[in-house]
This record gives structure tokens, C-alpha cells and sequence, in this order.
């Protein structure tokens, strides 16, 4: 992951001056077999022209190389050969560790960058470690990577006594969108010295910039095209034993039953021309690590990470322009949402060029089952069982839930289209689709329990049109989405958190915009505006954070390289107002912040700091769905975020932060804290072993907490901490043979106090002044919780691209409280007596290609 961190950084910063122009590196034919060992010591190699014009990107840009380094490219009939020869003045010092694949530890490496699309805007990046660790990713926007891309090539290192040599054997069929009878090709290597950090480049490059594929050298000498069309076929099988609490209230953790299945299930690749065509049936991702464990206190979902592969690979065709820079306001493709509800039966998705135009289609099937009619959980449903709607899946029926969940269909596409250099035009369109028939009015009407499950199947439509600009020499851009939506399915109305009623047919629309200066020395700004109605609902099958908010802000930066004692140092500032868009146009918050960005040369550090003010104002969303906003109180903050040299065996990075609310009788004004370390230790080349532990004293002056029925609102103060310890253990046999275990262990608990009744008017704003103390009530709401989640995980690529797992995971949380008040502690609680679920997993794949 130290790898991929710096290649992110280095990629998204770099930029050159002008364009590279001319062939920088001419290939040879490859006439006899290339044993790819990384020893570059086949008579074809010699017969290739090196390259050594590299130039330094870091410390000193455009400086001399501090070693020399040979390039040569070798052209086969389906598979291109790059040979790169690292020499090294203290082979000694070449930093080395292993890793597993993808995921790579800080260290000396070679990245080879391959321009795959026809708009010179995309690239495949292949990157070997002086350790023989593989990674690749795709480049795409010009400069932004994604490491989720996975690619079937050979790669391998060798030493010799003047440092080390990396060998590439990339399969010409990866690069489906090449034109066919393409004679040269977008190019470049760029390698970096770990323990100087020294980076050098075939190309120019420039540090306070950004545009990357655009700026890439020419590989030329009749290089091949791609080979012609091919097909990967990857069936796995999988047996799954899960021991589980019999009943879903969480004071019943015992018994526990044991469930057993069995599945099998294939991924498909296919390429036609400059088409990829990816499918999966009956996927299976236990193999996956779980989902940090977090306490959500704010009034918006938490965005997870992806991190099924059918999924990662090729999302980046997939997302909204800006996504690569920020957390992008109007998402409407998370994938996440696929398989949310219900196992996904299949999926498929494609990808690649139709004349100029750029696509990506992606369609899933998410069917569920459930238990017999008449099964209870003190009476579940034990037969081994299956189920046409699950017809690779066979278990024990009881695993599954006592109504089977409704169908949904997810369907997104995508369009992009350069319509010159730095130019870019998109359109998207998503369907989250219940397969059900609308209730009836009786149905939606009924009290009774006839009502059945799918009549609350939400589901949304949506489309989008957007642009993504850019000058020539990357420093100015611009680029925006205006998006619309349609509710679908679901009861015939429901209301939103901040007290929207959203009907069957709605229509919603939002926008986001964001241009300015993102390169170049000193001066940079950008200015962003979001807008988002009230009826905008995207979360059936997208990411919104909220609706009925439009935003304006703005950052200004100022940026030096190789200013004294610094590589680069950066002053920020920055500001936002945000209003809701509905009739009362009610100020949502404003805020401003200021500091300071900072990267030493010794020792190598990396600093970040900043002070915040933040106003919240009206809160539309914390009195649940009744559309009454209350008035929060300002607060002021401090945050600093240090880390050092992840290329040493021993790094770290810490971070800390103190606020405070600013007083508004009769408030308290609580202070709030936090920190966080983490360490990464590697004794051996082998061993890698990550610790974090991270506490948040988090501090409310005022929440909602419940409504009386008569009209009386009761709110509270609330002090909730949180400690979370995590520990990663990676244990590399080989490249290809690696133990991984994660753990997380987590707890927090919830103190309410002062309290605090109000009588609004209508939707009224409830402000502070309108709060009368009040006493405790009755059913205290005090909380406490503690939570445990592991796994551990077997890898073994035994052949490439074919895989075996042994996986062994865990949740286990507290037990409820029996009476009494929850304890202000952080020390776990009633871990052993909770629910538990352990689960072990075996699975096999194997990879067929033609």
C-alpha cells in the first residue's frame, strides 16, 4: 500500500512544462522465447536500443539522476517485453521487502506506464518492487489511478553486484482500447530510490502540476497491436461453515447454530476488438476484509469503501467526474448498494471504445430466499435446501432470512466522449429497479401484517450530464455534473430526515461545479458550487450525502517547492455557506479554515495543520423527519496530522485534534478531543506488522432525543467516547503465498446530559433560548458498546490469476444490559456473553484462457 500511496501522489502532482514530443524509446522485435526472470539476459535484449535519458522529478526537477538507469522494449507477436536495468552506486542499500500483491510495501520500484485509450487521457501503470512485488492500476482522467484495476502479466526481479533489473511480460490483449495497427504507442518508466526518495522519469515531469498520459514519450519502432480476441474463464468453488446465534435479539446470543454451504460460481472476461466484457454468477467475496467498525453520531450515512474485486475492477469508468480528487456530493453509482439487501445472482459489465467514445455498462441481479412458510426462529427452517433463485447456492435453508427479500435490478451506464484536448463530455444514467408490482392502495393501506415485504422496495432512476476541462499545460480546470432523479417502488410516500415528503414518480435535481488553478508555483484557488432540491434522492442506487443544501466555497493556496528546509510547503485557506434549497432558504452553517502544509527534507517528514471555525446554524436533519430545524452553536478547532518515512523499517504517523463549543446559553460548552497513531513495522523482509489505536472524545451541546407525543421535544447534552485498536499482520512466504490478519477491537458508550424540553410552533426553528432544563427522564438514555471483528486470510496464487483462499472471520459483540445504568467506561463489556458468529471459508478458483 506504500507503493501505491506514492505512485498516487506522484502521478496526481506531475505535470511537465511542455509536452513531451518525438519517439523517446524505440522497440525490437522479440525473435526467441524471453524467459522472464528478471535477468534481461536473452540475446534479444541486446539487440534492443537502451534508453537512459531519464531526468529527476524528485527532489530536483529536471535534474541529473543520482544512478543511471537502462530502459529497452522488447515487441512479440502477443506480449510486449520492457527490460529495466536499476543500477546502483550502495547495492546495499536497495530497500527490498515483499508484500502481497497489489498492496506493496514502501520500497525501490519501477512503474511502466502504457497509454491505453484513443483520447491519450487513460494508460495501464505495471509496477515491480527491487522485491519482486507486482501492483498495477489504471490511470484515467489524465492523472487520477486507480490501484482497483487487476491485470493477468508476469513480472520478475533479479541483483547483481551493480544494483538490480526488473522485467515486464505485458499481455497485448490488456490493451483493448488501442486502435488496431497502432505502430507507436503513449510511453514512460519512472523509478524511485527509496531510501532517497529520489524519483527519475523518461519523460519531463513537474511537481506543482497535474496531467499525466497527456504528457507521456512514444514508444516506437513498429510496436504490435493488440492480439485479437480473448476469453477468460475463472469457476471457483467454495464450502462455508458458519456458526451463528439463533435469534436475531441480541439478549438471546445463545444457542448458536451451525450453518454449512456450498457454492460454485465462475467470472468471465472477454475482449472483442476494443470491447472488455466482465461477468460474474454467483459471486462469492468472503474473502474480503470486513468494514472498520465505527460509532455514527452524525445525521449522515458512512461511506464504505468498495472492496469486492468484481466491483473494483473498472469502477473508475464508472465514476462522476472530480471523484479521483474529493468525495463528490452526487454519486449515482455505489456499488455497494449491489448485494446490500440480497445475495447477488449475477452480474455483468463492459467496457472499452466505440470510435472515440468511451463506455461503460454495468447491469446486477441481486434475488434472495427464504426460509419455509410457517418457519419461526424458535422454530427455523433446518433443511438442506435449494432454491431456483439461487441455483448455485445449496445450505442449510435457516441461514437464510424468514422472508425472502425483495428483487432488485441495477442497471448503470455511462458515456464519455473527448471532444478535443482537455475536453471531455459525459452522461450517465442509473436504475435501481424493485422486480415487484406496485402495491395496491389496500395493501399500502393495510394494518393487519398483509402487507407485504416488497411493498417497501425503494428504488430510484437517474441520469446525469457532465464535463471535465483542463489547459494545456494541466493548471486550470474546470469541470461539473447536473444530475435528476426519480423516486420508484417503495411506499406511496415517505419522509425524508429532514422532513421532505418523497412520493412514488418525484423528481429531484442537483448539480456540482468546480473550477480554478490546481498547478503551478505560488498562487492556486478554486471555486465550487453544489446544489441539490429537496426531492433529489439518489441513494437507492448512489451515494448522497444530503438534499435539500446548496454550497459555495472556496480555497486559495499557496505552494513553494525546494524552499529552505522544505520540498514543498503550502499555506491554505479556505471558506463555504451552505442554504437549504427549499422555500425557507435557512442557512445550513458557514465555516472558514487556515493552515499549513509541509513536507521537511531532514528529517522526512510530513506535516499538516489547520485551525476551523464552523457555524452549523440550522440543522434541517437532527429532529427526525419533522422537518423542524433547531439552532446549533458554533464550534472552533485545531488539527495536526505528522507522518515520517514509510521506506524505513520502522514508520509512523499520528494526528490529534481539540474544539470546543462556543457558549449560547443555556448550553454548556463542551470541549471535544481526539487522537490517533498508527506504526507500521517491518523487522523482516517478510513480516509486516501495522498497529493503530485511535480515541475520540466526542462532545454535543445539544442532540434530539425523543418526541413526546404532546408536543414537547426532549433534547440533550451528549458526550460519547470512542477507542478503537486495529492490528493488520502480514506474513509473505512469496510474492504469490501471503497469511494476512486483521482485528479490530472497539467500544464507546453514550452520556446524556443536561436535558432539555421544547414546545416548537409548527416548523418553527427551535433555538437555544426557546430550551427549558429539564430532568433526567426515566428510561435513561445512557449507552454502552463494545464490538470485535477479525479475519484471517491464506492467499495463494498458485498459478497466475488462479487463487486459493482459507479464510477464518469473526463478529462478536457486547451483551445487552440487564437493568441498570450503562457505564461510563471504555473498557470492553460483555464480549464473551454477546453475539457471536465465527465462519471458516475454503475456496478455489482456476483461470482459463484462450
Amino acid at each position: 500500500m506504500y507503493i501505491r500511496t506514492a505512485i498516487i501522489a506522484l502521478l496526481a502532482s506531475a505535470a511537465p512544462t511542455a509536452r513531451a514530443g518525438g519517439i523517446q524509446v524505440l522497440a525490437a522485435p522479440a525473435d526467441g522465447p524471453i524467459g522472464v526472470d528478471g535477468r534481461l539476459d536473452e540475446p534479444d535484449w541486446d539487440q534492443a536500443k537502451p534508453f537512459s535519458g531519464l531526468a529527476q522529478v524528485f527532489p530536483q526537477e529536471g535534474g541529473a539522476p543520482g544512478e543511471a538507469t537502462e530502459v529497452r522494449v522488447l515487441r512479440g507477436e502477443k506480449t510486449m517485453y520492457v527490460g529495466v536495468r536499476c543500477l546502483d552506486s550502495r547495492p546495499g542499500g536497495i530497500v527490498r521487502p515483499l508484500g502481497r500483491r497489489d498492496s506493496a510495501p514502501a520500497s525501490d520500484n519501477v512503474v511502466v506506464l502504457l497509454g491505453s485509450g484513443a483520447d491519450r487521457r487513460s494508460a495501464l501503470l505495471f509496477s515491480l518492487t527491487a522485491g519482486g512485488v507486482q501492483s498495477d492500476a489504471l490511470v484515467y482522467d489524465d492523472d487520477q489511478v486507480s490501484y482497483d484495476w487487476d491485470g493477468a502479466w508476469d513480472g520478475a526481479v533479479a541483483l547483481s553486484d551493480d544494483g538490480w533489473s526488473a522485467e515486464f511480460a505485458i499481455p497485448l490483449a490488456l490493451m483493448r482500447d488501442r486502435a488496431a495497427g497502432a505502430a507507436t504507442w503513449p510511453f514512460g518508466v519512472v523509478r524511485e530510490i527509496a531510501r532517497s526518495h529520489e524519483k527519475v522519469a523518461t519523460f519531463p515531469l513537474a511537481r506543482t502540476g497535474s496531467g499525466m498520459v497527456t504528457r507521456l514519450g512514444t514508444l516506437g519502432g513498429g510496436a504490435a497491436s493488440p492480439a485479437g480476441p480473448a476469453l477468460v474463464v475463472a469457476p471457483y468453488l467454495a464450502q462455508r461453515v458458519q456458526l451463528r446465534p439463533q435469534f436475531s435479539d441480541p439478549a438471546r446470543a445463545r444457542p448458536r447454530l451451525a450453518d454449512g454451504s456450498g457454492d460454485v460460481g465462475f467470472d468471465l472476461h472477454a475482449t472483442v476488438g476494443r470491447l472488455a466484457l466482465s461477468a460474474t454468477v454467483n459471486p462469492d467475496f468472503g474473502q474480503v476484509e470486513a468494514d472498520q467498525v465505527v460509532l455514527n453520531l452524525s445525521t449522515f450515512e458512512t461511506f464504505f469503501p468498495e472492496k469486492r474485486p468484481f466491483f473494483t475492477e473498472g469502477a473508475d469508468a464508472f465514476q462522476p467526474v472530480g471523484a479521483g480528487r474529493e468525495r463528490v456530493p452526487q454519486q449515482l453509482f455505489y456499488s455497494r448498494r449491489v448485494g446490500q439487501e440480497a445475495p447477488i445472482l449475477g452480474a455483468a459489465k463492459l467496457v472499452g471504445q466505440v470510435g472515440g467514445l468511451r463506455i461503460a455498462l454495468l447491469d446486477g441481479l441481486e434475488l434472495g430466499t427464504g426460509q419455509a412458510p410457517g418457519a419461526t426462529e424458535d422454530a427455523p427452517d433446518r433443511r438442506i435446501a435449494w432454491s431456483g433463485a439461487r441455483p448455485l447456492h445449496l445450505g442449510t435453508a435457516d441461514a437464510d432470512p424468514l422472508v425472502a427479500p425483495p428483487a432488485r435490478n441495477f442497471l448503470a451506464a455511462v458515456a464519455r466522449l473527448p471532444v478535443r484536448d482537455g475536453l471531455t463530455l459525459g452522461a450517465q444514467a442509473v436504475s435501481a429497479l424493485p422486480l415487484t408490482a406496485t402495491c395496491t392502495e389496500a395493501q399500502d393501506a393495510a394494518t393487519d401484517g398483509s402487507r407485504p415485504a416488497s411493498c417497501d422496495a425503494v428504488g430510484n432512476d437517474a441520469a446525469a450530464l457532465d464535463f471535465n476541462a483542463a489547459s494545456r499545460d494541466g493548471a486550470w480546470y474546470a469541470y461539473g455534473q447536473v444530475a435528476a432523479s426519480r423516486a420508484e417502488g417503495g411506499p406511496p410516500a415517505r419522509t425524508l430526515r429532514d422532513g421532505t415528503v418523497l412520493r412514488r414518480g418525484d423528481l429531484g435535481g442537483g448539480a456540482y461545479l468546480r473550477a480554478g488553478k490546481r498547478g503551478g508555483e505560488g498562487l492556486r484557488a478554486d471555486l465550487a458550487w453544489t446544489y441539490a432540491s429537496p426531492t433529489l434522492e439518489l441513494n437507492a442506487a448512489g451515494f448522497q450525502r444530503t438534499q435539500n443544501e446548496q454550497e459555495i466555497g472556496t480555497t486559495v493556496k499557496y505552494a513553494r517547492t525546494n524552499a529552505g528546509p522544505f520540498t514543498e510547503i503550502a499555506a491554505v485557506t479556505g471558506g463555504f455557506g451552505r442554504w437549504t434549497t427549499d422555500r425557507r432558504a435557512l442557512s445550513r452553517g458557514w465555516g472558514a479554515a487556515i493552515g499549513v502544509d509541509a513536507q521537511l527534507r531532514q528529517p522526512y517528514l510530513k506535516a499538516s495543520f489547520r485551525l476551523r471555525y464552523d457555524d452549523p446554524m440550522y440543522d434541517v436533519r437532527e429532529i427526525a423527519t419533522t422537518g423542524i430545524p433547531l439552532r446549533m452553536p458554533p464550534t472552533e478547532e485545531a488539527t495536526l496530522a505528522v507522518s515520517t518515512d514509510t521506506a524505513k523499517p520502522l514508520s509512523a504517523t499520528v494526528g490529534a485534534y481539540v474544539g470546543r463549543t462556543v457558549g449560547v446559553a443555556p448550553l454548556e460548552a463542551p470541549p471535544y478531543y481526539g487522537a490517533s497513531a498508527g506504526v507500521a513495522v517491518r523487522p523482516h523482509p517478510r513480516l509486516e506488522t501495522r498497529l493503530a489505536a485511535s480515541y475520540d472524545r466526542n462532545a454535543d451541546a445539544v442532540r434530539f432525543l425523543e418526541d413526546d407525543g404532546a408536543g414537547a421535544l426532549l433534547f440533550g447534552g451528549l458526550r460519547a467516547p470512542t477507542v478503537s485498536f486495529t492490528v493488520r499482520q502480514l506474513v509473505v512466504l512469496s510474492p504469490r503465498l501471503t497469511f494476512q490478519l486483521y482485528a479490530q477491537l472497539f467500544t464507546a458508550y453514550e452520556s446524556w446530559g443536561p436535558f432539555f424540553v421544547a414546545r416548537p410552533q409548527g416548523t418553527a426553528p427551535v433555538e437555544p433560548g426557546a430550551l427549558i432544563p429539564s430532568a433526567r427522564p426515566s428510561a435513561g438514555p445512557d449507552a454502552h458498546s463494545s464490538a470485535l471483528v477479525g479475519n484471517a486470510v491464506v492467499r495463494w496464487e498458485y498459478r497466475t490469476g488462479s487463487t486459493f483462499y482459507a479464510v477464518y472471520a469473526r463478529t462478536q459483540t457486547e451483551a445487552p444490559l440487564e437493568g441498570g445504568e450503562a457505564p461510563h467506561s471504555l473498557a470492553p463489556r460483555g464480549l464473551g456473553l454477546g453475539p457471536t458468529t465465527d465462519s471458516v471459508l475454503v475456496k478455489w478458483s482456476y483461470r482459463f484462457a484462450r
